[in-house]
């Protein structure tokens, strides 16, 4: 099992971790994500494994040598974030816990309890967060599996509501942020999109389906009626907080 350790956009570069399992899967996981990161623009594609530095891979996606890497912890970690999650883990019998090491959003982290692995990435509520939502799902999803058409109807999904969340949304306080939680669990994954603003249920918006919007031939809500009916499973709930979007996708092996 690898997770997405962190993305930069800027340097064109992703960095998974090995989380578990075997070493030969290690290689087949990280040989699909690495295709997946190049897809997304990301040419340099890392790999942490425990003890080493970092391995990078080649153009054909496979390992590079590994340097061993002492006990020196990373430069930038944010202590504050590392510690509040490493209780998270240690609450919820979680054996691997990493944490996005830039300033600012978006901010990432994945958390492992025993055979699930847990992803948290928060965005800034603004246009260009949308490329970067088109950056991190398809990353994070990569570590379940194969791009096939159940993943690919979830990256699809996910981006919508994101997009639809940025569009629509009106913040009630700064900083202005959203958070996207996704569980990977056996054959399917469980995510929710957290935001702080006005009370929006995308489901009560008038329209009907893609078809029936085509049909009357409406220029506009094309994605909301898209992430309704790819997904198994969604709901809203609207607290204090903000609006919470709880959805779900069975994923065929």
């Amino acid at each position: 099992m690898i997770a997405l350790e962190r993305a930069d956009t800027t340097r064109h570069r992703a960095e998974f971790v090995v989380a578990g399992g075997d070493p030969q899967p290690w290689r087949d996981d990280f040989a699909r994500a690495a295709r997946v990161a190049r897809q997304v623009g990301l040419h340099d594609v890392r790999l942490h494994l425990p003890g080493a530095r970092q391995t990078r891979d080649d153009e054909d996606g496979e390992l590079s040598a590994v340097a061993p890497a002492g006990n020196a912890p990373p430069a930038a970690v944010d202590r504050a974030g590392a510690a509040r999650l490493t209780a998270a883990a240690r609450q919820t019998g979680a054996t691997g816990v990493a944490e996005e090491t830039e300033d600012g959003p978006p901010r990432h982290r994945w958390l492992q309890e025993g055979a699930i692995l847990a992803y948290e990435t928060t965005f800034e509520h603004a246009p260009s967060s949308r490329d970067l939502v088109a950056v991190y799902t398809p990353l994070m999803l990569a570590t379940f599996g194969p791009q096939e058409a159940d993943l690919m109807k979830l990256r699809v999904s996910i981006y919508e509501m994101c997009a639809n969340l940025v569009e629509h949304g009106r913040p009630r306080r700064a900083p202005a942020v959203f958070t996207l939680g996704l569980r990977f669990l056996p054959g399917r994954i469980e995510g929710f999109l957290q935001d702080g603003c006005e009370r929006f249920n995308p489901a009560e918006q008038p329209g009907g389906s893609v078809v029936q919007r085509a049909a009357r031939r409406q220029p506009r809500g094309y994605g909301i009626a898209m992430f309704l009916q790819l997904l198994d499973r969604f709901e809203h709930e609207y607290t204090a907080a903000g609006n919470r979007l709880l959805f779900s996708k069975g994923i065929e092996a």
